[in-house]
């Protein structure tokens, strides 16, 4: 099979300059954006899985991993909303994870969460305005779904009477 040249082509922040044969396999010298040089398989260099000589990971580790991951904000301990986003993640887990201890009493029985909950912001602009301190997340109807016309916030003391025969 016919190699073809990738000699001065630029792979995100790599930029090949030879390759040579190790192992059977092609293998791109390139010098990276930063300065360093690496050798990259060469799927890895046209497939995309290899965009640096790690110096992209390194800046994207400075970002803290939960501000990537979190969208909202309103997962960490320390803002007032973190309650409700408990209350959002552990409905959804009840309702979707056959693996949760509850889900025989949720998921498993029917009980679904509606489409609109299944993100956390929907969820807040729907929930957010009725939640107090202590409050746990109760279905009106309990045969019903997790949806905006049959959730309210009980005290949780009034919430562990109200269940299923």
């Amino acid at each position: 099979m016919r190699l073809k040249d990738l000699t001065n082509q630029t792979f995100s922040r790599l930029t090949v300059v030879s390759y040579e044969r190790k192992h059977g396999r092609t293998y791109w010298n390139c010098i990276c954006s930063c300065g360093n040089k690496t050798s990259v398989k060469s799927s890895h260099l046209t497939g995309g899985l290899t965009q640096s000589c790690g110096c992209l990971q390194k800046e994207l580790n400075a970002v803290s991993m939960r501000a990537r991951k979190t969208k909202h904000g309103m997962s960490k301990r320390n803002t007032r909303y973190y309650p409700i986003y408990q209350s959002w993640n552990s409905m959804k887990r009840r309702c979707l994870d056959p693996k949760n201890n509850r889900y025989h009493c949720y998921g498993g029985r029917g009980i679904k969460v509606c489409e609109s909950w299944m993100t956390f912001d929907n969820f807040r602009v729907d929930m957010a305005s009725t939640w107090f301190i202590g409050a746990t997340i109760d279905r009106i109807n309990n045969d019903g779904n997790y949806e905006p016309t049959n959730c309210r916030w009980l005290p949780k003391a009034k919430n562990t009477r109200n269940k299923r025969k």
